[in-house]
């Protein structure tokens, strides 16, 4: 799905809304994240046919990943979740940062796919200070109580395979796999504009529809 306030609109490359880019929130996210699995619950979002929702799963990739852990531990609408490359901490700023960020009222940050500089807002700032516990993203595994699936690159150096061990840690083990694919890094080896799957892709797909093929079966 897309956010609100991504600042991309329609199918542009690039942020064509950087003011509501500035403005998004992790909160923000989560809370539209959630009215979106819960609208497919209520079968207002999805046409059905016949009216019958059947098992919900999620999937959340990078940053993506940490809101679909707060979103699915929010709503008993989602029966398993799976997260590639995921941050196990939405904290992820240094202090030199904040204290640019309080001084400027935004942080630069660079879109590496596209070169463009974008802004994040104060009041995302402040709901990190604010609202540490409403992000807790490990918070968020052990409530979650459901089937996990935990996706990530052993050389990811945009975020680091610890991420995965702290996630998998926090988690109830006994309902959780932990896949971590050798040699391939934060997109799993793939490029944009989209130019083929590779060994690394191929993998994180059959681990992830393996599970979700276990874990969304209907019951009889």
């Amino acid at each position: 799905m897309n956010f609100s306030h991504n600042g991309v609109e329609g199918l542009s490359e690039e942020s064509t809304r950087p003011d509501l880019f500035e403005k998004n929130t992790f909160g923000r996210e989560v809370a539209e994240a959630t009215r979106v699995i819960e609208s497919i619950q209520h079968g207002s979002l999805l046409p059905t046919g016949a009216g019958e929702i059947g098992p919900i799963g999620v999937l959340g990739h990078s940053r993506g990943g940490g809101i679909a852990l707060l979103a699915s531990s929010a709503t008993p609408h989602v029966t398993a979740t799976v997260t590639w490359s995921a941050v196990s901490t939405f904290d992820r700023y240094t202090e030199n940062q904040r204290e640019r960020w309080r001084r400027d009222g935004y942080l630069e940050v660079k879109n590496a796919r596209t070169g463009q500089i974008l802004h994040l807002g104060q009041e995302l700032l402040e709901e990190l200070e604010r609202e540490p516990k409403n992000l807790d993203i490990c918070s968020a595994v052990q409530r979650l109580d459901r089937p996990l699936l935990v996706v990530h690159g052993e050389v990811d150096l945009s975020v680091t395979v610890e991420n995965a061990q702290k996630l998998y840690d926090c988690s109830d083990q006994e309902k959780t796999d932990l896949a971590l694919i050798p040699r391939t890094g934060h997109t799993f080896g793939v490029v944009h504009p989209f130019a083929g799957s590779t060994p690394a892709l191929d993998e994180a797909l059959e681990r992830t529809l393996a599970f979700l093929d276990r874990h969304l079966q209907r019951s009889p």
